[in-house]
């Protein structure tokens, strides 16, 4: 699978199958979600600029009944904007493969935890940055092949620990979602 593909992946898991190009839930502190970017952790984002256009395009129809064109439109934007804003922007793409898929997916959903993570499982100073010493100690996690399942447990118990924090864990909206998507990855990338 290649970024790009990989990155089409991630935007069909965040507007299921893109069904739900935008959300706003009053549970999630994202709020208005477009194609996977939060407009409050992501307001510089184009997904934006191209939203709101097409928004006085179609002020009478939700954004999830737009047509397929526009739907379309945030696809692309939203893509790249994976690559761009993740994949190339927090070095990812220096992690060895398959690990490197593992670690973006999570850092879509967690910011620089996922490199937090993966650092305290490899010995390396846990920053959140991916530098030269994260590249080579993740080297080592990537050539032991049960280190992956791991890191994948690691991304759930962060999940359920944000749970406990605000809910419930039997009563959490994402958690689900959540689990459901780090184990799913693991079986399609890995």
């Amino acid at each position: 699978m290649t970024p790009l593909q990989f990155a089409e992946h991630i935007y069909n898991w965040e507007t299921s199958n893109n069904r739900r190009i935008y959300v706003n839930h009053k549970k999630d502190p994202g709020r208005e979600t477009v194609g996977g970017f939060s407009r409050r952790y992501h307001p510089d984002n184009t997904i934006f600029t191209l939203f709101d256009q097409l928004k006085t395009q179609y002020p009478e129809t939700h954004p999830n009944k737009w047509p397929e064109e526009a739907k379309l439109q945030i696809k692309q934007v939203a893509t790249y904007g994976f690559l761009n804003e993740f994949w190339f922007k927090y070095r990812i793409e220096r992690l060895p493969y398959p690990l490197c898929y593992h670690v973006w997916d999570f850092y879509v959903t967690s910011g620089n935890t996922a490199v937090k993570v993966l650092q305290r499982m490899s010995g390396a100073d846990d920053d959140g940055i991916i530098g030269q010493e994260t590249i080579e100690q993740a080297g080592i996690v990537a050539d032991l092949v049960f280190h992956i399942p791991a890191y994948i447990q690691k991304r759930i118990e962060y999940y359920v620990s944000l749970g406990e924090k605000t809910f419930p864990v039997s009563r959490h909206p994402f958690l689900a979602g959540w689990t459901r998507r780090a184990t799913l990855i693991l079986h399609e990338i890995f």
